[in-house]
């Protein structure tokens, strides 16, 4: 049975709480941290559990971090403590990226300085995303099928009904607040595969442009948005939809967007966990798992294309094609330290938002 006595769910809340609130780099970070206090400090799991169960957690549609928690939640106290556990990695990210959100608009425009640190930035950015793909290509990606005896416990008839009476509340809720909002992220929800990054172009096409059907930011202004999101505690794709639901409908919208973006990730990988022991030998599994890589790698190529053609490249029907060599050197400067684990994301970021801003009375637009 679950181990509800000896955790407790304020416990598991509060503990996810503080690993997001001061873990920042997104999911692969979280999960190492995560994987540190539940396995070796608390021994709620077995220690390198997370970490050995990385491929379902990061091949099911959900973020890193939000299926990390919910596998912790699941296997200590049952699906209410998922949603549990849930809560509490997406809180930090939610309250902190809204603060953000609101304060978005009043950064200055056209000062050469900010607009420096802006294109270090997104440089950054490109260099982690191409440093991601070099990654996930390179190294082999574990077979679902293989050795995932997790053997969560069969819930109790109190937990099966306190867990449906919470989603269906909170389902009520959410479409009555902002039925559209909700749809619209629950749809992003399901396409997060292996991740944030591959939501990057979902997002570009609902909300840049004259044309985006939802918003109409600009290009730069979305770049530089992606760029903070890995400023703050919390993935990338939870982070930009607390922005996106901000301005689509306040506040309540920022909570909606994010709870609706994780909703599925819990209903998936709950479903996943619980009757893995059924078919993980499945030849179905192992077909899913395998097609599994390509599609974020595609994915995540896209959006390195677009950030690259807002940092590294630039082109115009005017001046026709053209390299920023600043841009250019940071993000491969990026990549590398990225891939070979020199830095911490964070200090590659901060460090080539520095080299921007100093570089950019020298290097122009």
């Amino acid at each position: 049975m679950p181990r509800t006595a000896s955790i407790g769910y304020p416990r598991l809340f509060w503990e996810w709480f503080k690993i997001a609130l001061f873990v920042v780099g997104g999911g692969y970070a979280i999960i190492v941290v995560a994987d540190e206090v539940f396995g070796r400090k608390l021994k709620w799991i077995e220690e390198g559990e997370l970490l050995e169960h990385l491929p379902v957690i990061s091949s099911v549609p959900g973020l890193i971090a939000g299926n990390s928690a919910i596998y912790v939640g699941l296997k200590t106290l049952g699906r209410t403590g998922a949603i549990v556990a849930l809560c509490g990695v997406a809180l930090p990210s939610i309250l902190i990226f809204l603060a953000v959100s609101m304060g978005f608009g009043s950064i200055p425009k056209n000062n050469m300085w900010i607009d420096g640190a802006f294109l270090g930035l997104r440089s950054s950015l490109s260099g982690v995303l191409a440093g991601t793909v070099w990654n996930t290509l390179s190294k082999p990606r574990a077979d679902l099928s293989g050795g995932m005896g997790i053997g969560i416990s069969a819930l109790s008839a109190k937990e099966r009904v306190m867990a449906s009476t919470a989603t269906a509340a909170f389902l009520a809720i959410a479409f009555t607040v902002a039925c559209d909002s909700f749809c619209t992220f629950l749809q992003f929800g399901f396409l997060a595969i292996g991740g944030g990054f591959p939501l990057v172009p979902f997002y570009f096409r609902k909300f840049v442009g004259p044309e985006a059907p939802l918003l109409n930011m600009t290009p730069v202004d979305f770049s530089n948005l992606m760029a903070l999101t890995q400023m703050t505690p919390g993935p990338i794709s939870l982070n930009a939809a607390t922005f996106f639901g901000y301005r689509l409908d306040g506040a309540a919208g920022s909570f909606v967007a994010s709870a609706a973006l994780l909703t599925p990730s819990y209903i998936l990988l709950t479903a996943v966990l619980t009757g893995l022991d059924r078919w993980r030998n499945s030849r179905g599994a192992r077909m899913v798992s395998s097609l599994l890589k390509p599609v974020s790698v595609v994915l995540m190529s896209i959006a390195l294309f677009r950030f690259c053609s807002l940092s590294v490249w630039n082109f115009s029907a005017d001046c026709g094609f053209s390299i920023r060599p600043l841009a250019l050197a940071l993000a491969a400067f990026t990549a590398v330290a990225f891939v070979k684990r020199r830095l911490s994301i964070m200090q590659l970021i901060f460090a080539c938002a520095a080299a921007g801003a100093a570089a950019a009375p020298f290097c122009g637009p």
